[in-house]
C-alpha cells in the first residue's frame, strides 16, 4: 500500500528490494487520497509517474526485466478499484485460490445492489416511522419535530446525490494511463560520475550488510566463549555462597525477633476485637437512621402523590392563559363599542359588568391557587431537606463503619504477615 502523494525515498526502495527478495508475487496498491467534498485527487501526475518509475526500477532489478510490476489504483474511502485489485489477485494466484476470488467477485456483484437498496429502505423507514408518530402543533413555526425530521431526510438525499456526483472511476482514467505509460518506458541508467543509480545504491547497501554479518557472528562466538569460561563459574559460586551466608544470618536475626512478633500479634488481635465490637455497636444506629430515611422518603412520596404539584401548576398556567384570552376578548368588545356608540345599550352594559365580575373572581381564585401551590412547594422542599439531612447522617455512620472494617482487614493482614514471619 503506497500513497502516491508522498515521497518514495531510498530507504523505501531498500525495504522494497528486501521484500521482493523473499516474496515475488506482489501487487502494488496506490491509495488515491482525494478531497471528500470535491473528489479532487491529491497526487499530481508527476507524483504518480515518479513513484511508478522508482517501483519499476527496484522491481526489475530484483526480479528481472521480464517481470513487470502490477500497480492498481484504489480509493480506500469509497472502495473504488477494489474489484480491479481482486481481479489482479485472482490472476496472480490462479488455480483453486484464484477461483475463490472469482467467486468473491461474482458474489459481490450479485449481492451489493440489493444490500445497498435494503439499507436505504431501512434508513427511510426509520425516518418515516418517526414522522408518522409526530403530531403537528398549532403554531406556524418551522421548528417542530416533524419539520426537523423532514430536514434530516432532505439532507440524507442531498448527500446521496453529492456522493454520486463526486464518484470517479479508477479503472480507466488519467491515473491508469500515467501508470501504464511509466511502466512502458525503458529504464535508463545515468552515466554521470556525480550521480549514483538506484541499482548501485541497493547493491552497495546489500553488500554492506553481507560484510557486517560475519563480524556479528564472530562477536557472538567470542561472547559465548567468555560466558563459558571457568572463572565466570567460580565468580558465580562465590556470589551464591555469599547469598547463602546472608540468608543464614537473616534466619538467626528473625529467630531472635520471634518473641517480639508474638507480642505484636496479640496486640493486633486485641485491636481487631475492639474494632469489631465498635463496628457491631454501629449497626443499630445505622438501622435506626435507615428507618428514619425510609419514613421520610415515604412521607415525601405520599405528599407528592396527594398534591400533584406539577398537575396543579399546569392547570394554573392554563387557567391564566384562558383568563388572558377572556380579557383580550372583553377589551376587543369594549373597543368595538367605543368605535360604534350605537351598539351600546342596557343589555350590553349588564353583560360587561357580569364579565368584569367573572374576571375579577377568576383573578382572585388564581391568586389563591398560586398561594396554595407556593405553600405546598415550600412544604415539599422542607421535606426534601429533612430527607437529605437524614441521608447525610446515615451516610456518615455507614462511612465510619466501613472505615472500621477496612482497619480490621488491614490489621488481620498484618497478623497473617507476622505469623508467616514467625
Amino acid at each position: 500500500m503506497i500513497a502516491p502523494d508522498k515521497q518514495f525515498l531510498d530507504v523505501d526502495c531498500l525495504y522494497l528490494g528486501n521484500l521482493l527478495s523473499r516474496y515475488s508475487q506482489v501487487i502494488y496498491v496506490f491509495n488515491m487520497f482525494a478531497d471528500k467534498q470535491t473528489g479532487t485527487v491529491y497526487a499530481t501526475e508527476q507524483n504518480i509517474t515518479d513513484i511508478t518509475t522508482r517501483i519499476k526500477e527496484v522491481h526489475n532489478f530484483v526480479l528481472g526485466e521480464n517481470n513487470q510490476p502490477i500497480i492498481v489504483p484504489v480509493n480506500c474511502w469509497t472502495g473504488e478499484g477494489i474489484s480491479d485489485l481482486v481481479s489482479r489477485s485472482c490472476e496472480i494466484l490462479g488455480g483453486e485460490k484464484g477461483q475463490l476470488f472469482n467467486e468473491l467477485i461474482d458474489y459481490q456483484e450479485s449481492k451489493t445492489p440489493t444490500e445497498y437498496i435494503n439499507r436505504l429502505k431501512y434508513s427511510f423507514i426509520d425516518v418515516l416511522a418517526y414522522v408518522s408518530c409526530e403530531k403537528p402543533e398549532g403554531s406556524y413555526k418551522c421548528d417542530q419535530p416533524i419539520h426537523e425530521a423532514c430536514y434530516q431526510l432532505l439532507d440524507f438525499l442531498v448527500d446521496l446525490k453529492l456522493q454520486s456526483e463526486q464518484k470517479f472511476d479508477l479503472s480507466d482514467n488519467w491515473i491508469k494511463r500515467l501508470i501504464d505509460e511509466a511502466l512502458s518506458l525503458e529504464f535508463e541508467e545515468t552515466s554521470s560520475n556525480s550521480n549514483i543509480s538506484l541499482k548501485e545504491k541497493i547493491s552497495f547497501i546489500q553488500n554492506s550488510f553481507d560484510s557486517i554479518e560475519p563480524r556479528i557472528d564472530s562477536l557472538i562466538d567470542k561472547k559465548a566463549s567468555e560466558i563459558s569460561d571457568l572463572e565466570d563459574y567460580r565468580q558465580k559460586i562465590s556470589i551464591l555462597e555469599n547469598k547463602v551466608n546472608s540468608k543464614i544470618e537473616e534466619y538467626y536475626s528473625i529467630e531472635k525477633q520471634i518473641p517480639t512478633i508474638h507480642e505484636e500479634i496479640e496486640d493486633l488481635k486485641n485491636e481487631c476485637k475492639s474494632l469489631i465490637n465498635e463496628s457491631t455497636s454501629l449497626e443499630p444506629q445505622i438501622q435506626s437512621h435507615q428507618n428514619k430515611c425510609n419514613a421520610l422518603k415515604n412521607d415525601l412520596v405520599s405528599f407528592e402523590q396527594q398534591n400533584d404539584l406539577n398537575r396543579r401548576r399546569n392547570q394554573l398556567r392554563n387557567r391564566r392563559k384562558e383568563l388572558q384570552n377572556r380579557k383580550n376578548r372583553f377589551n376587543s368588545g369594549v373597543s368595538m363599542i367605543e368605535n360604534n356608540p350605537f351598539l351600546y345599550d342596557e343589555t350590553v352594559e349588564n353583560a360587561a359588568l357580569s364579565a368584569i365580575f367573572d374576571i375579577k373572581r377568576e383573578e382572585n381564585s388564581l391568586q389563591e391557587e398560586a398561594r396554595v401551590i407556593d405553600q405546598l412547594d415550600s412544604e415539599r422542599k422542607k421535606k426534601e431537606s429533612n430527607l437529605k439531612n437524614a441521608q447525610k447522617s446515615l451516610d456518615k455512620i455507614i462511612k465510619e463503619r466501613d472505615q472500621i472494617k477496612k482497619d480490621i482487614t488491614y490489621k488481620q493482614k498484618n497478623i497473617e504477615k507476622k505469623s508467616k514471619e514467625n
